[in-house]
């Protein structure tokens, strides 16, 4: 069959073989650079690989909190979820007996990093409670449509194939842009080939460069020509042999009038370092992750970091979060046995400040009468005290258009003399006012 037909096929499925090694095979073009991208080519860009780590950590470190949603649309959060909950206790210690769940939910987030796209088998108890969740290679995992279903056939290591259909048995995370056909998303080897290829071309150039001993190539001028061929290629041999390996950095003599003369084109001509940190800049762009994240701190400062910092987790991560929590929703809660539970990834870590602007933002909480002792210490990790679950009403405060409580005007304020300018006596420590001279309460 041919290359087009096979591509394209006359419909969607038909074209489709698992057996066909074409499916399965690395097919990416060759961009203009010249370097095919392949996912073990693109991890070995520095930059690539800090942000998808800045993007996967989170995801692994993050608690999952659960809650059960009311019919009234507010949240009960379920205390100890991973010891009631079999799904909670898969994402928060071990999805399957190969991996823990900090080790699962970071490899999928590099797969989703790559690919756009993560693939985890779905295992079930006899009365269909998820008890396992395999992460399975995206390069051995192919969806197709059929029958107005999603269907994935998975090739193993030895080569067998065999087909899991969506939901019911795989697990199946996208992130946009999806392909034409809606199946999944666009990875990033075929979306950013040419960008990928480039700064491979510029990461290979920087290796070449220094294994010629940071000197720029040249040439040797010879006043006339080599009679022969093979008088050419015997002169260069020799010179090979006596600059090359230990012999380096050795010194040269150059016979019948020979002359090397050099490239002229230098690192710091052709902008060299700024072309690798525009390129980098670029990749950081791929997964909107800002640059300071990766070290590069050109454009960072101390008073704007921690802005970026908060940026970062509202912008970026919190897009990725979301991914996360409505695939676990639809996919693996869906509507099996309680409908009615979410989960959300909770950013108090990332979010919060430092000491002193933390016990100031809980000192007005417990004051202001929304957060009681053990609310804070929870958030601090601590354990519960006794009594602390009370909450404070503060006393100033009243309805709009309430009247007030009953003013106390005490002796010694009725007997004080009013101000001369008129102005309007101060409150006591009641808050009522004291008379003024014509017996008045102002």
């Amino acid at each position: 069959m041919g290359l087009i037909s096979r591509i394209f096929g006359s419909t969607a499925t038909s074209a489709r073989n698992s057996g066909d090694d074409f499916w399965w095979s690395d097919s990416a073009m060759v961009p203009a650079a010249g370097y095919r991208v392949t996912r073990e080519r693109m991890l070995q860009l520095a930059v690539v690989q800090d942000c998808l780590r800045t993007l996967a950590d989170p995801i692994a470190t993050l608690p999952l909190v659960w809650y059960r949603l009311a019919s009234d649309g507010s949240k009960d959060v379920i205390e100890n979820a991973a010891a009631r909950l079999p799904l909670a206790n898969l994402l928060a210690v071990s999805p399957d007996d190969e991996m823990t769940a900090a080790e699962f939910l970071s490899q999928m987030q590099w797969d989703l990093g790559v690919y756009n796209n993560a693939y985890a088998e779905i295992g079930y108890s006899g009365d269909g409670v998820v008890t396992r969740l395999r992460r399975l290679d995206p390069e051995r995992v192919r969806p197709y449509w059929s029958a107005g279903r999603r269907f994935y056939d998975v090739r193993d290591a030895g080569g067998l194939t065999r087909t899991l259909s969506e939901s019911a048995e795989m697990w199946h995370l996208r992130a946009p842009p999806l392909d034409d056909l809606a199946l999944a998303g666009r990875s990033h080897l075929e979306m950013s080939a040419e960008l990928l290829s480039g700064a491979l071309a510029l990461q290979d150039y920087a290796a070449r460069y220094w294994l010629n001993d940071g000197r720029p190539p040249g040439w040797i001028e010879h006043p006339s020509s080599f009679k022969t061929a093979e008088d050419r290629a015997r002169f260069m041999a020799a010179l090979k042999r006596a600059h090359s390996g230990r012999n380096r950095h050795s010194l040269g003599v150059l016979e019948w009038g020979m002359k090397f003369k050099d490239v002229g084109a230098t690192n710091e001509s052709s902008q060299f370092l700024e072309t690798m940190k525009e390129k980098d800049v670029a990749l950081t762009r791929l997964w909107n992750v800002p640059p300071h994240k990766v070290g590069i701190l050109d454009r960072a400062t101390f008073s704007n970091i921690e802005q970026q910092s908060i940026e970062f987790v509202r912008d970026t991560l919190g897009a990725w979060l979301v991914v996360w929590q409505q695939s676990i929703k639809v996919n693996l809660i869906g509507n099996r046995r309680d409908a009615r539970l979410y989960c959300e990834f909770d950013l108090t870590d990332l979010l919060r400040g430092d000491l002193q602007s933390r016990f100031a933002a809980y000192n007005q909480a417990r004051t202001g009468g929304w957060m009681s002792i053990n609310d804070i210490r929870r958030r601090e990790r601590m354990s519960p005290i006794e009594n602390g679950d009370t909450y404070l009403e503060p006393l100033n405060m009243r309805r709009v258009g309430e009247p007030g409580p009953a003013r106390i005007i005490t002796p010694e304020q009725d007997r004080a003399e009013p101000p001369e300018n008129g102005a309007v006596p101060p409150a006591n420590g009641n808050g009522a006012r004291r008379p003024n001279g014509r017996g008045h309460h102002a």
